[in-house]
């Protein structure tokens, strides 16, 4: 039985028949034995091409895709991604990057400081309010600020 490779050796009065397939038409023109399949036409031809396995586009890129539909992808992208990256929409980060849902630190001043507290303690204002009382005694120790 002869397959897609290999050879077939015809010995005398044996029969054999060529026969085409979907699209793929045979033809015998004394001995010569011609298989057409013109008309299967290219991949672009087919309005639903499937693979019978993983693509492997061999390094190259793959363009003008219009819509991924995939459980995983592991990639790089280059340009606008869309969609859910651990099931968060991405897009909803759009939102920080505006100007008025954005945290304004200000203009921080360079201090030099050691934890923190000590950060915080130099970079805010802190209003303590007013101390009532005649003759409360108010001890305030930020400590050494290590």
């Amino acid at each position: 039985m002869a397959a897609d490779t290999g050879s077939l050796t015809v010995t005398e009065n044996n029969g054999y028949t060529v026969q085409g397939g979907t699209l793929i038409s045979t033809t015998v023109n004394g001995s010569n034995i011609t298989i057409d399949s013109s008309a299967l036409g290219s991949l672009q031809d087919d309005p639903a091409p499937r693979l019978a396995a993983g693509l492997n586009a061999d390094g190259y890129n793959l363009g003008n895709v219009g819509l991924i539909n995939a459980t995983t992808v592991t990639a790089n992208f280059a340009g606008d991604l869309t969609g859910n990256v651990h099931n968060i929409d991405i897009r909803d980060l759009n939102y920080y990057k505006e100007p008025t849902n954005s945290w304004n630190f200000g203009s921080i001043t360079p201090v030099t400081v050691t934890n923190l507290y000590d950060f915080m303690f130099q970079t805010a204002v802190v209003d303590f309010g007013a101390i009532a009382g005649g003759g409360t005694n108010v001890s305030l120790d930020l400590g050494d600020g290590l």
